[in-house]
């Protein structure tokens, strides 16, 4: 091991210990001063109409001890859009697979919402991600720990009815799954 690999061995063991709590001046079992590890599976896709006119970002998020959270933005030229409501049904499965079904209400107003006409709709979502490849390790900049990532297949997607009436479909290259599990020095989110 040449010195600089055995300096960085030491450096990263030192800000372990010194972020978890561990090591000389730490009485066993001390609790850190940055709190437990963050643990969390994700799932997130981009979804949009040919040409991309009509954009969203649909992500699945289940932080360790939590039920799944599901976000949906959604992102037209021109247009700035409000996305509410309550996920029927989600579900992920680390690094393997993930579903999010729901009925969404979106309020778009044009030109920013500087009081132009607004667009009203629901947003019916459908979608499943199914891992295809393998699982790779993405790199930590900051933190300590693990990320890891895999390719998504979609099936499914978002239909706008309403206002905008729309059928919005995986983009191409743009869906994962992931696993984070780290611990974060203070101040670093």
């Amino acid at each position: 091991m040449s010195t600089r690999t055995a300096t960085r061995a030491l450096t990263v063991a030192a800000l372990t210990a010194s972020v978890i709590g561990v090591g000389a001046g730490s009485p066993a079992g001390a609790a850190s001063a940055v709190g437990p590890p963050y643990t969390a599976s994700l799932a997130s896709t981009v979804l949009a109409t040919p040409g991309f006119g009509l954009v969203a970002t649909v992500s699945v998020t289940e932080r360790k001890g939590h039920a799944p959270v599901v976000d949906v933005a959604l992102y037209g030229e021109g247009l700035s859009c409000v996305v509410e409501g309550v996920p029927t049904a989600a579900e992920l499965t680390t690094l393997e697979s993930a579903t999010a079904t729901g009925t969404y209400t979106y309020v778009c107003t044009e030109g920013g919402g500087n009081g132009l006409t607004a667009l009203e709709g629901t947003a019916h979502l459908h979608v499943v991600w199914t891992g295809v490849g393998p699982t790779e390790r993405a790199p930590l900049y900051h933190c300590v720990g693990r990320y890891l990532v895999r390719e998504a297949e979609i099936t499914g997607g978002l239909t706008l009815t309403g206002g905008l009436r729309a059928e919005l479909t995986a983009a191409p290259d743009n869906s994962r799954l992931s696993y984070d599990h780290n611990v974060c020095p203070p101040g670093i989110p």
